[in-house]
């Protein structure tokens, strides 16, 4: 400062040179010992001194610029740019925040996202069970579809009790099994029973690191998860036979059985998902049984009901299929018989048996699209579903009467299998459910109009062929009735 003529105040511009290049932010950088380089120095002092800098003193370094509490100043400084940043973006523009405390910056904080990408699941996948009973629903006030409701409480309740009672029984069964043979902890059994959303990416692998437990997962998810897939379809089809004979009886307690056990575990996910909530799984899960496989990891859940959700809308159109295009259930019961072993049988025992084989024993495995962090299948599992509904549908065919079973129905029967096969592998994962009864029952329909399907006694009378054939003369040349016999003459 001053004009610089006298030494004093040079010394005190040196002074004010240190200072001045401690604290720069455009200077060089500090050396470890709060001292500037010598180049450095020397540039500043010439300049002010006209390069008269030979004869000077040289003053001592000064330590480092900084001020008690600096690091609290400087944690302040950093909050503040954080919040600052939090409100303006990376353009300048200060952004908008709603009334809920979301940040509205072309996407919401992180916790906040996740929350409402659940939320959305859940009510994606409750409105997807009301769209089956929905639909039965409207066909029924239409009047296209006509029930006896007695027969559909009954069959609701029959559903509801059994589908508890084989969710609890399974679970325990697995809880079971993870304990003895796996060696699970009970936290650990807890982490696989709830909704393991909250789990790190890292936590399957961890627990498939180990070559022998990761061996007995796999048969604790085919034998827990298939078990309970091929028995409430095998009980619907024999006990459904004693509550009643109207199938679309029995689908329509189904849609509202899946409806309402939808509805439960969406409930259940949402509002006990913060992780103080985590003690009340040891409850929670038996609305899933054993349905959510350990090796879908964090997924499990949605994938079990997405696969309950798939199941009743495959059922459902092909019901509706069927329904439009083959005669009426009273008329041709045992085509109507058929046709429900060709929808369901490869469902039930193919798709089951593809598992079965192809978890455990398959070795030529590849990837499929689905819900789950592991999405593989394998060339023996797709032979096994080939097996699995080939073999089923060929023994309801053999104890056919000679005289009801037709050539094409052979045909079908291979179609079929080939058909299931195909879905199955090329279905996204837990879809399946409903593209393999879908597939199936179009493929029965267009095999029925083409070809016919079997010969079938029609009201006790002489066989007739399922598909409508034309006379063999026109209705105006029709033979006509015989006339009536006389009446026997009375005895004198």
């Amino acid at each position: 400062s001053g004009c610089g003529c006298c030494p004093a105040r040079k010394l005190g511009s040196v002074r004010g040179a240190w200072l001045w290049v401690g604290m720069s932010s455009n200077a060089a950088p500090v050396s470890p010992a709060g001292s500037r380089p010598a180049d450095a120095t020397a540039a500043v002092l010439d300049t002010m001194f006209g390069g008269e800098t030979a004869g000077a003193p040289e003053p001592a370094p000064l330590p480092p610029a900084t001020t008690p509490g600096r690091e609290e100043e400087d944690a302040v400084s950093s909050d503040e740019e954080a919040r600052a940043d939090s409100v303006y973006g990376e353009d300048g523009k200060k952004r908008r925040t709603s009334r809920i405390g979301l940040r509205w910056s072309g996407s919401p904080t992180a916790t906040s996202a996740e929350s409402i990408r659940l939320k959305r699941i859940m009510l994606g996948l409750v409105a997807l069970a009301l769209c089956p009973a929905l639909a039965i629903g409207i066909s029924t006030a239409a009047g296209y579809i006509v029930f006896n409701w007695n027969e559909v409480g009954i069959a609701f309740a029959y559903v509801i009790i059994s589908e508890v009672i084989r969710r609890i029984i399974w679970r325990l069964l697995r809880n079971l099994y993870c304990r003895r043979v796996l060696g699970l902890t009970s936290d650990e059994i807890l982490d696989i029973n709830g909704p393991r959303r909250h789990l790190s990416k890292a936590w399957l692998s961890d627990l498939l690191a180990d070559s022998r437990r990761r061996r007995n997962i796999k048969i604790c998810d085919v034998l827990f998860r298939k078990g309970g897939h091929v028995v409430p379809l095998i009980s619907a089809v024999l006990i459904g036979d004693m509550i009643t004979d109207d199938i679309g009886c029995l689908l329509f307690a189904n849609t509202l059985g899946c409806l309402l056990i939808t509805t439960i575990m969406a409930l259940a996910i949402w509002n006990f998902r913060d992780p103080k909530d985590r003690p009340k799984w040891r409850y929670l899960s038996l609305f899933w049984g054993a349905t959510d496989r350990i090796r879908d990891g964090r997924y499990a859940q949605q994938n079990s009901m997405l696969g309950n959700i798939s199941l009743v809308w495959g059922v459902t159109i092909a019901y509706f299929i069927a329904r439009a295009v083959l005669p009426d259930e009273d008329d041709s019961e045992k085509l109507w018989a058929f046709a429900l072993s060709v929808v369901l049988l490869p469902l039930t025992f193919g798709d089951a048996l593809g598992e079965v084989i192809g978890t455990p024993f398959g070795r030529h495995r590849f990837k499929v699209r689905g819900l789950g962090e592991i999405n593989q299948k394998s060339l023996e599992g797709c032979v096994a579903v080939f097996l699995g509904s080939l073999v089923p549908l060929l023994i309801i065919a053999g104890t056919m009467a000679d005289s009801e079973v037709l050539n094409g129905t052979w045909a079908l029967i291979c179609v079929t299998a080939v058909l299931t096969t195909l879905t199955e592998t090329l279905a996204f994962r837990s879809t399946d459910n409903m593209v393999i009864p879908l597939c199936n029952a179009a493929l029965f329909v267009v095999w029925w109009k083409i070809g016919g399907v079997l010969q079938d006694p029609h009201n006790g009378d002489t066989p007739w062929l399922i598909r409508p054939r034309p006379p063999p003369y026109p209705p105006s040349m029709a033979p006509l009735p015989p006339p009536p016999s006389p009446p026997p003459l009375a005895p004198p």
